[in-house]
Order: structure tokens, then C-alpha cells, then sequence
């Protein structure tokens, strides 16, 4: 695909991410908010000292999508991602979760948040 090519396509992408609610607050789609005992809640609540459920202030707006394979994804929405944040997400990768962050994926407030997309490791790998 051409420069061009690529551009009209993350053009549309965000053009639809736009007209689609945010889940976190629509209630006809309304996610349910990240596991607190599973998934990359307790690498994260390890690595900071924290208890009760509590996650770093980074994690915003979070919800979970069940895959079709089934497995979850894990997604926040943050209004910025501080140095701490970027060394969580690369501590979440060392141990084998899949991450990506996008500007054009977020649906909390497009253009003012980013979308972090937290996908389960591969069997095997460490969590």
C-alpha cells in the first residue's frame, strides 16, 4: 500500500473510532473494567507496592474486550503516559504480553487520549 493508501485508511479508522462511543461510559456498551486478581493488574500492582485493587494512575478509562479466541484484552485510555508509565508497559512486554499504544485507536475523548491495548501472553510465557 502506497503513503497515500495508508493515510486514507488510518483516516477511516479514526473517522470510525470517532463516531463509536467510548465504552467505559455508553450503557448499551459498556465493558467491564480490568480484572483486579488476573490479567496485567498484579505484574503492575507488584512492580508499584500497590494493594486493595489499586492500579497506577496511568491505567484510565480502562475496560476489557473478550477475544474471539478467548482470551482478553486489556485496554485503558490515559490522558498521558509518563516515564513510569513507558517502563510498565516494557516491563509488561518482558514478561510476554502483547502491548501497543495508538492515538488513533482511542475512543475516550479522540485526540486528547491514547489507546493502550494489553493482549495475553503466549502459553507458557510468564505473568
Amino acid at each position: 500500500m502506497n503513503d497515500s493508501g495508508f493515510l486514507t485508511s488510518a483516516v477511516a479508522e479514526l473517522e470510525a473510532r470517532l463516531a463509536s462511543p467510548c465504552p467505559c461510559h455508553d450503557r448499551d456498551r459498556h465493558l467491564p473494567p480490568w480484572h483486579r486478581s488476573k490479567g496485567p493488574a498484579p505484574a503492575l500492582r507488584t512492580r508499584h507496592g500497590l494493594t486493595n485493587g489499586a492500579l497506577p494512575r496511568w491505567v484510565d478509562h480502562d475496560y476489557r474486550e473478550r477475544r474471539d479466541d478467548g482470551t482478553w484484552r486489556y485496554v485503558c485510555e490515559p490522558y498521558w503516559l509518563h516515564e513510569d508509565a513507558l517502563a510498565d508497559l516494557a516491563s509488561l512486554a518482558e514478561l510476554g504480553w502483547h502491548v501497543t499504544v495508538s492515538a488513533t485507536r482511542a475512543r475516550h475523548f479522540p485526540g486528547h487520549t491514547v489507546a493502550v491495548e494489553i493482549e495475553q501472553p503466549e502459553e507458557g510465557a510468564s505473568t
